[in-house]
């Protein structure tokens, strides 16, 4: 792969799959992610090491700019919950909720890619 070229698709998977988590459900960023890396037919390792970043990053972000946008102290309260939690205790287990399910998707991607795309 071109040097260019490792730049430039994970960009564009960080791109489709912020836009894919912020006008869908919390799993279309992983739906997307399975199927960049079914496209792009990535190998497994690499795969499922970009997808576990990229979404751990993705809701990262997400969850950051949610957590400053929040004026009613809710994210406190649902903390106090979950046995005491701060804000940021909640962010940190989102990021590493986003790191699973990133990782998970692109190795299912990656799989699918080797069976959708298997020369006969």
């Amino acid at each position: 792969m071109k040097r260019s070229a490792k730049i430039i698709l994970p960009a564009l998977a960080v791109a489709g799959c912020l836009a894919a988590a912020w006008v869908g459900p919390w799993w279309a960023a992983a739906c997307f992610l399975a199927i960049w890396y079914m496209l792009m037919r990535y190998p497994a390792r690499p795969a499922a090491i970009q997808g576990g970043l990229i979404l751990a990053a993705v809701f990262g972000v997400m969850a950051t700019i949610l957590l400053l946008r929040d004026s009613t102290g809710l994210l406190d309260r649902t903390g106090g919950l979950l046995g005491g939690i701060p804000a940021t205790g909640l962010l940190i287990v989102t990021v590493v909720i986003g790191w699973i399910t990133g990782l998970l998707s692109g190795w299912v991607g990656s799989a699918l890619g080797q069976v959708v795309f298997e020369k006969k």
